[in-house]
């Protein structure tokens, strides 16, 4: 199998929540200078139609923005422009045809709810390789707090080495 040598198109989804969330403008600003060629949708321009449509036509994606779990995990979504939702369901309809890689930066993006079936959990990270992402980075957290420099550190290095490496036509993880 051949490596690809070019650096995945890549969509930004950001939703600062009315300014809720300031780490979402901050994590726009460092992915665009590791991926300056990525395409950005931020708060207004981040609706449910741009990202369906964006989603059509990048092979990565970076979410940063409010999640909403759901007890169904596919009716769990993200929270975007004017209160409008993007529900997971509605992701794997869409039937996106190069999804590779999705980066989850979002309120309950990597966290279960442990009430009722807990054996039988799913998170949004988890779910969006079931709509057919093949590798999925999910984190969560308080935005306010070290989660922020945690994220910093971990989305920082994620793309750097990612996109590094895929450049050169091979990924090693350590």
């Amino acid at each position: 199998m051949k490596c690809k040598t070019t650096v995945p198109k890549l969509l930004v989804v950001g939703q600062p929540d009315g300014g809720s969330i300031p780490a979402v403008e901050e994590q726009v600003r460092r992915v665009q200078t590791i991926i300056p060629t990525a395409d950005v949708l931020v708060n207004e321009d981040a609706t449910k139609a741009a990202t369906l449509s964006g989603l059509q036509n990048h092979s990565w994606v970076h979410f940063a923005c409010r999640g909403r779990r759901h007890p169904e995990p596919f009716h769990s979504s993200f929270k975007l422009h004017n209160g409008e939702s993007l529900e997971l369901l509605e992701v794997i309809k869409a039937r996106l045809p190069d999804a590779e890689l999705a980066f989850v930066s979002a309120c309950h993006g990597a966290t279960v709810d442990t009430e009722g079936t807990p054996d039988e959990t799913i998170n949004m990270a988890a779910a969006l390789q079931f709509c057919g992402f093949r590798s999925v980075v999910g984190l969560c957290g308080r935005w306010r707090t070290r989660m922020d420099r945690i994220w910093r550190r971990i989305s920082t290095g994620i793309c750097s080495v990612t996109c590094r490496t895929w450049t050169s036509g091979m990924l090693r993880l350590h």
